[in-house]
């Protein structure tokens, strides 16, 4: 069965991490220790399974790590890490090849997704992409946040396609190659090199690896 839908990760993967950095510094200034706190409970979230409720673990493990109750700390995600994060999207413009890359797998056929960890239709709005998807996905709507596989399959859900019918575009191999292969989908690493293990030998299961969006669609033609 061949490619039918082509997915996206949102940060780093339609626009410039770059971009978001320099917009962000007023944010990490005024919130330095809670941002420090909130990444750590992410990334030590993607590692626990099983987990009943996504939001309330988020929520506890922030609480004890800030000294706050639970439902200080659910407040605290609401209004700065999801509300007031969106806002330094306003602006903030993709690669300049995505639009017309959208427009001719739109063209050919092929259903487009997103999948991110985080909230996501504001930020496609802000970057005026929305009305592409075929499948917008966050992950916390799964319950699990990438590389779990729980997001992938939603995504594939949402798509109405099976997992092997799906190719996943992202720039953190981990999180998104990881995850993506390990769903059954195809995937694209947009990177300079490929993933090196620590004894110096490539370990690339991406299906395609690619470093500018210039020939991004030669380099899927393959697949597709």
């Amino acid at each position: 069965m061949g490619i039918r839908a082509v997915a996206f990760d949102v940060d780093g993967t339609l626009y410039p991490n770059i971009k978001m950095y320099l917009r962000a510094i007023r944010f990490f200034i005024k919130h330095p220790l809670l941002m420090y706190h909130f990444n750590t409970v992410r990334n030590r979230i993607r590692s626990i399974r099983p987990i009943d409720d996504f939001w309330e673990l988020q929520a506890e493990m922030l609480a004890e790590l800030n000294g706050r109750t639970r439902e200080e700390a659910e407040e605290i995600i609401d209004k700065l890490m999801y509300d007031e994060w969106e806002q330094i999207f306003k602006g903030i413009k993709v690669f300049p090849e995505i639009h017309g890359i959208l427009r001719s797998l739109k063209q050919d056929g092929i259903r487009l997704g997103v999948l991110s960890d985080f909230r996501v239709h504001t930020k496609l709005a802000y970057m005026q992409l929305d009305g592409f998807w075929d499948g917008v996905v966050s992950s916390e709507e799964s319950g699990y946040l990438k590389p779990n596989m729980e997001p992938f399959l939603l995504l594939s859900d949402r798509l109405n396609l099976p997992p092997e019918s799906v190719l996943y575009v992202g720039n953190h191999y981990q999180y998104d190659i990881i995850g993506a292969k390990n769903a059954g989908m195809k995937a694209a690493y947009f990177g300079s090199t490929c993933f090196t293990s620590t004894r110096g030998a490539e370990d690339c299961r991406a299906d395609v690896v690619f470093s500018t969006y210039k020939n991004f669609m030669q380099k899927i033609q393959r697949i597709i």
